[in-house]
């Protein structure tokens, strides 16, 4: 069992039977130097005011095992909300406690761990040809997932109080509808219903790919450098949940769906059997989450009186560069509904 330095625990009193009570969160301070308090978010017997401020906490936790035991917690008490008495006030109350971070916290490993790592684990050999291996692959999976995390935090912290009537597309599109004379409205709870589970679910994808690493590979996550490129893509669209949603849920996560064929044979070839039956079990779900946001995408679309298929088009080329690129999933995307009409004609440009 690997031992942290720094300890911070979370008690939530609860009225309402939960996965978790309570639970002390570690933060990694492997040969680091953490001095200062403002290193640690610390929320020792205080209820989140909403989820809102739920989803700023679990930005701002720097280590990504105690990130996913707080969203797991944060989840079961969000989804508790009818009985635990708190969460009553109104849903779009606002927030202003604490700003939204310019990027997640992350606590990195040092290069003496690393270094270590590299030692017991021969990893000079691995590093040389890391783009053919398996563990560069899993580890990069563990990456992305890492960063689905609090991707879909942020889109629940930066679109809690999102007035729909103020969209940006809009004006975007030179539509000569506009809503913004009328009174705000917002995103029904359903809407973060969906979010919330998500972002569960891509946690509890990161510790299975983590523990994959260490089980299967005697290797700690974080040995290889870490892309933040998704998190880059979610800072173009901090004001635009249409845009949002494009990039992520209908771009990035449908491309995940269209590596799936060939990752699974890599590991079949391989002989990993583990790394195979892991990859199944997420595929399933990443499914959901890629239909998750056809679904509100064109929910927000009929709101806004507009056509979902040429709204996506329209926002691809301005956020994501270039083509999208095959071979794509076409089975796995017309599940989600992502049918050929939403990407061919990306893939011409």
């Amino acid at each position: 069992m690997t031992t942290y330095n720094f300890l911070v625990n979370i008690s939530i009193r609860v009225t309402h039977s939960q996965k978790f009570s309570s639970l002390s969160l570690f933060y990694d301070g492997i040969d680091s130097a953490y001095s200062s308090s403002d290193d640690l978010i610390v929320i020792n017997n205080k209820i989140p005011m909403n989820l809102q401020e739920m989803a700023i906490a679990v930005l701002n936790i720097p280590n990504i095992n105690s990130k996913c035991y707080a969203t797991s917690i944060f989840a079961n008490y969000w989804q508790s909300r009818a009985t635990n008495g708190v969460l009553k006030q109104k849903l779009h109350f606002p927030f202003a406690d604490r700003p939204f971070p310019n990027e997640p916290a992350r606590l990195h490993l040092s290069s003496a761990v690393i270094e270590r790592s590299i030692g017991n684990l021969n990893l000079k050999r691995i590093l040389k040809n890391c783009k053919s291996s398996l563990l560069y692959t899993i580890h990069g999976i563990a990456n992305a997932e890492s960063y689905a995390i609090d991707l879909f935090w942020d889109l629940i912290a930066r679109f809690f109080s999102y007035d729909i009537n103020c969209s940006p597309i809009l004006m975007k599109l030179n539509h000569p509808k506009s809503l913004s004379n009328k009174p705000p409205q917002y995103l029904p709870e359903e809407f973060f219903d969906d979010m919330v589970f998500i972002a569960t679910q891509e946690a509890e994808h990161f510790l299975l790919w983590q523990d994959r690493l260490q089980q299967g590979y005697n290797c700690m996550f974080g040995v290889f450098p870490c892309n933040n490129g998704l998190w880059q893509s979610a800072l173009l669209t901090t004001d635009d949940l249409l845009a949002r949603l494009t990039v992520i849920n209908l771009t990035h996560e449908a491309k995940g769906l269209d590596t799936y064929p060939k990752t699974r044979e890599k590991f079949s070839s391989s002989g990993d059997s583990i790394s195979m039956s892991i990859l199944d079990r997420n595929y399933k779900e990443e499914i959901h989450h890629v239909a998750t946001g056809v679904k509100w995408f064109k929910w927000l679309c009929g709101h806004l009186e507009v056509e979902p298929v040429s709204v996506f088009h329209q926002l691809s080329k301005i956020y994501f560069k270039g083509c999208l690129k095959p071979p794509f999933n076409t089975e796995a995307r017309n599940i989600a509904g992502l049918t050929e009409d939403w990407y061919l004609p990306l893939s011409e440009i």
